[in-house]
């Protein structure tokens, strides 16, 4: 699958933002920083949606404001194991250095 550097970058945060949940779920707006354009967050999860990487779920309102669950899609369909994402995390990271 080609993602964009931009993509790469969202998706380094997500995989951050799902660390603290065992890796299960976390949260879209854990990404804001990784785009240039808060604006263009939108854009790029709605591209990860497309290319079947993350699945979103409805916002849900906290103490803290308004946050936006998202899930693997290749774990939950069981198109890749954990121990596969663990090394696409890790390729993901190797490139960013």
């Amino acid at each position: 699958m080609n993602l964009t550097s931009l993509e790469r970058s969202v998706l380094r945060a997500l995989i951050k933002s799902s660390a603290g949940n065992g890796h299960d779920f976390g949260f879209i707006e854990d990404a804001r920083r990784a785009v240039p354009q808060r604006s263009q967050l939108g854009g790029v999860v709605s591209s990860l949606v497309q290319k079947d990487v993350i699945e979103v779920y409805d916002p849900v309102r906290t103490d803290s404001g308004l946050w936006t669950q998202f899930k693997f899609r290749s774990i939950d369909t069981g198109e890749m194991t954990r121990e596969q994402r663990d090394a696409a995390v890790a390729a993901l990271n190797a490139e960013a250095a």
